[in-house]
């Protein structure tokens, strides 16, 4: 459940970022700042890293050690929209540079490959890196993709699926524990069984639960919560 105090987190300063962001009408110089309080966060995470061991550490952590970089993560989100294609793609190859830098030296130092999920409690420059350079990519082809999905005929599915990850994401905890198999099988199980409880979530919310209520404001504010 850590995510949703991510996001909780992240909305409380995203007003903010967005004000930045209007006033900083140079993509460079926008995400230049960002680089450059994301450099602050990996040296204070470098240096304080005994005192996360403590109880004061462990709620410090849990909040501006999350806070930060996934603030700054929002912060590229924002601007993706407004850049070029050429800065999209800059900004996909120093992801890949730098990730690609990382695994190569935690390979030479372990003597094997090291996965990013070791990286992400809390998220560090080689975890958020790879996330970056596959999300830009995806961005950049992004078109592509929805051709490709039409074509399969599976847009449907994959709207599904976007409009309620949230809820996919919920659900798919307890499978997680339930399928004790390797990965290459864990993971389309446990996508499949949190996606059709998603749907039956979704079928008896608009059917059985929103038609019996009364109360304009309370039937949008549960169709916006439970579905997507």
């Amino acid at each position: 459940m850590w995510i949703i105090r991510v996001f909780l987190l992240v909305a409380c300063v995203s007003p903010l970022i967005l004000y930045y962001s209007r006033r900083t009408p140079s993509n460079r110089k926008f995400l230049l700042t960002m680089l450059a309080w994301y450099v602050v966060y990996e040296l204070a995470l470098s240096s304080i890293k005994p005192f996360l061991h403590t109880t004061q550490g462990y709620i410090f952590e849990q909040t501006i050690f999350y806070l930060v970089p996934y603030a700054l993560v929002f912060s590229l989100g924002l601007r993706l929209p407004e850049l070029g294609r050429n800065e999209l793609f800059h900004v996909a190859a120093t992801a890949f540079i730098i990730f690609a830098g990382f695994g190569f030296w935690q390979f030479t130092a372990y003597g094997k490959f090291v996965p990013t999920q070791e990286f992400k409690y809390p998220p560090q420059i080689y975890y958020l890196s790879y996330a970056v350079f596959v999300s830009v990519v995806a961005w950049i082809y992004s078109k592509t993709f929805v051709q490709i999905t039409n074509e399969f005929r599976i847009i449907s599915g994959v709207k599904f699926v976007a409009q309620n990850s949230i809820w996919v994401y919920l659900w798919h905890i307890p499978f997680i524990e339930i399928f004790a198999i390797p990965f290459y099988l864990k993971y389309p199980m446990v996508f499949a069984f949190a996606t059709f409880l998603t749907a039956i979530q979704i079928r008896l919310v608009k059917q059985y639960l929103l038609p019996n209520l009364r109360s304009v404001s309370l039937k949008k504010n549960l169709s916006s919560l439970l579905t997507g």
